[in-house]
């Protein structure tokens, strides 16, 4: 069994742990003491081996497992076309996910390469100089809708259990007529606020820019079970666990040869 999570620092965990974030609470949901490999590149907006961060986890993926590969400041976009790059990557090893949770960012958050060849991740916390590059409303959000059904019909022809959150949330965009093609009973959401505005509401998170606290992540871990139709793990259990087990959660990042892997989180 192999969980596939992608999403930006919200998911990503900031400043969380990352084994404490929601993806490990749905994967050990799923199945206890599954092993959790979190990959990034180096901190920052930028990325520099976008596409590539994966490349030689399949001699990691032994038993049941979780991948996430979120990253701060990534758009909707990155998110989009590095999840079926991922996934095409790991179906050729023969390790295809039998699950996707797919956290969905801010609209407006764009990828683009500059002239030196740097990738980055575009949003409204950048210099002045960075803004014309954003997805300005209410293109953001209709590209956003556009993502949403690109991903939903590769999941479905590829066979894949999925569940988005809708964390921002987006506007009607310029094509209302695409939420008719979007199947909500897949995405976590909150119809009167957008769930970021809910979390600041009830004070799940731990700064202004909206990243959830360990209660928040429980509480979106629980709403992506009630999708998946599992029961959540809970909270004394995992809070013990992780203690417990902190060191089998790997933390892999990408050097110019290969994976360099953190042995010891705490």
């Amino acid at each position: 069994m192999l969980v596939f999570f992608n999403g930006c620092s919200h998911t990503e965990g900031s400043p969380v742990a990352f084994y404490k974030t929601w993806s490990n609470i749905v994967l050990q949901s799923i199945k206890e003491d599954a092993n959790f490999h979190h990959i990034h590149g180096k901190t920052g907006w930028d990325d520099e081996f976008l596409f590539r961060h994966i490349i030689g986890i399949e001699k990691y993926l032994k038993n049941d497992c979780g991948i996430s590969v979120a990253k701060a400041g990534k758009g909707n976009d990155a998110i989009c076309f590095e999840t079926i790059n991922y996934i095409e990557y790991l179906k050729q090893h023969n390790k295809k996910p039998d699950i996707a949770c797919i956290q969905w960012s801010g609209p407006s958050r764009k990828l683009i390469q500059t002239v030196d060849d740097k990738v980055n991740f575009i949003n409204p916390h950048w210099d002045k100089e960075y803004l014309q590059h954003l997805n300005f409303e209410p293109l953001g959000s209709s590209l956003t809708k556009t993502y949403y059904v690109i991903l939903e019909q590769y999941f479905k022809s590829n066979n894949i259990q999925y569940v988005f959150i809708d964390y921002m949330g987006h506007e009607i965009g310029f094509n209302e007529y695409l939420s008719d093609s979007i199947d909500y009973s897949k995405v976590v959401k909150n119809d009167e606020l957008t769930l970021i505005e809910l979390f600041k509401k009830k004070e799940w998170v731990v700064d202004e820019w909206g990243h959830p606290n360990e209660d928040g992540y429980h509480e979106l871990a629980s709403r992506v079970c009630d999708i998946l139709n599992i029961k959540p793990i809970g909270r004394k259990k995992f809070d013990y666990k992780t203690k417990e087990d902190s060191k089998k959660y790997t933390n892999h990042s990408l050097n110019k040869e290969f994976w360099i892997t953190v042995k010891k989180i705490l």
